[in-house]
C-alpha cells in the first residue's frame, strides 16, 4: 500500500520565465505564497540587493561554473530574513546529504511552511509534502507537475522558513537592499570566488575578448555560463526599476526624487539587455534559436560592448544611490 502524501496546498509551480530567472527568490516567493505572509520575487529581489547586482565567477571544480552558485549566500539570507520577518534557518553541509534534514523538514510540511533545497541540478527548490522515505518538490527543471525525490540523494541544503519575528519597514528593508548593492557594486560581499559589480563586469568583457585564445572545451563552457548570466541579469534588471518605484512613497520627498532618478537608469539596461534578446544577435540562450556555432569572435565583441555600456549607466545609478543614502540622517539609516 502506498503511503499517504502529506502535502502543502498552493504552492505554485516554478517555471523559467515565470517564476523569476533567480532560483533561490523565485523558490522563497512560491514558498510563502500559502502563507499569510507573502513576499513577492521582486521585493525579495530588491531588500538583498540581488536586483542590481551582477556577479562572474572563476575559480574552483570548474573555472565559471559553481556547482553551489543557485543557492543564496550569508549577506543575501541575512538581509532577507530582517526585511520579510521569515527565520530563513539554514543547513548546509556539502559532504552530507538532505536526509539528515528530514526530522526538521517533516514537522515544517506538518505546520505548512515549506523549505527551500537544491534539486539535483542544483537550482533552488521547493520542499512541500513527503511520503515515508521521500520529499514532494517543486523545481524549475520539472514545471509541469510535482516530483517525489529521495532526500538521501539531494545535498544537504535546507532552508526552513520557519517562524516569523517582526520584519523591517518598507523604507529600511529598501535601504538595506541598496547598501548591499553599493558595496556589491565596489567588489566586496560574501560571495566566494566571484567578482561582483563593476569587477564582474570587467572580468566577464575581459573574458570575452579572450576566448578565442581557450581551448574547445573552455570556450564552450564559457559559451553556456555567458547566457546563463546574461538571462540572470536581464531578469535582475527587470525588477530594479519597478522596485525602486514600489518603496519610493516610503520615503521623504526628496529621497523620492533620486529614487526615480536610479530608476529610470537601470530601465535603460534593461531596455538594453532585453534588445539583444529580443533581436537574437547576442548571448545565445534558449530563445535565440542559435547555438555555439553560431557564437563568433565578432559576436563576442559585441557583447563585450553591451556588458561596457551596462557598466557605465550603473555606475551612475550607484552614484545617484550612494547620494541618495548619504542624504538620510543617522537616525533613519539606522
Amino acid at each position: 500500500m502506498h503511503p499517504i502524501r502529506n502535502v502543502i496546498d498552493g504552492v505554485p509551480r516554478l517555471v523559467w520565465g515565470q517564476s523569476g530567472e533567480n532560483t533561490f527568490a523565485g523558490a522563497l516567493a512560491a514558498a510563502t505564497l500559502p502563507t499569510r505572509h507573502r513576499v513577492t520575487y521582486r521585493t525579495i529581489l530588491g531588500v538583498t540587493g540581488l536586483a542590481f547586482q551582477v556577479r562572474w565567477y572563476e575559480g574552483g571544480e570548474s573555472r565559471w561554473a559553481p556547482r553551489d552558485r543557485f543557492r543564496a549566500y550569508d549577506r543575501e539570507l541575512e538581509a532577507a530574513r530582517r526585511a520579510t520577518g521569515w527565520a530563513l534557518d539554514v543547513e548546509f553541509d556539502p559532504n552530507d546529504r538532505l536526509s539528515s534534514s528530514m526530522a526538521r523538514i517533516r514537522p515544517s510540511i506538518d505546520m505548512g511552511i515549506p523549505v527551500l533545497t537544491l534539486d539535483p541540478s542544483h537550482h533552488t527548490a521547493v520542499v512541500f509534502g513527503y511520503d515515508e522515505g521521500r520529499v514532494v518538490m517543486r523545481e524549475y527543471a520539472n514545471p509541469e507537475s510535482s516530483v517525489e525525490r529521495d532526500p538521501a540523494e539531494l545535498p544537504r541544503y535546507a532552508v526552513f522558513v520557519g517562524r516569523r519575528h517582526r520584519p523591517l519597514s518598507t523604507s529600511e528593508g529598501a535601504l538595506e537592499g541598496l547598501r548591499i548593492a553599493i558595496r556589491q557594486w565596489q567588489g566586496a560581499g560574501e560571495v566566494p570566488e566571484c567578482k561582483l559589480g563593476r569587477a564582474a563586469y570587467a572580468q566577464w568583457a575581459e573574458d570575452l575578448r579572450g576566448a578565442e585564445g581557450l581551448d574547445a572545451l573552455l570556450r564552450r563552457e564559457l559559451f553556456t555560463v555567458n547566457w546563463l548570466q546574461f538571462s540572470l541579469l536581464a531578469d535582475a534588471r527587470s525588477h530594479a526599476g519597478p522596485f525602486l518605484r514600489e518603496v519610493a512613497p516610503f520615503f521623504p520627498k526628496p529621497i523620492v526624487k533620486r529614487l526615480f532618478q536610479a530608476a529610470e537608469i537601470y530601465d535603460e539596461v534593461e531596455a538594453s539587455l532585453t534588445a539583444c534578446m529580443r533581436r537574437k544577435d547576442a548571448f545565445f540562450g534558449t530563445w535565440s534559436e542559435k547555438g555555439y556555432d553560431d557564437w563568433t569572435e565578432e559576436v563576442r565583441r559585441s557583447e563585450a560592448a553591451v556588458l561596457h555600456d551596462a557598466w557605465a549607466k550603473e555606475e551612475e545609478a550607484i552614484q545617484v544611490l550612494g547620494g541618495l543614502i548619504d542624504s538620510i540622517a543617522p537616525r533613519q539609516a539606522a
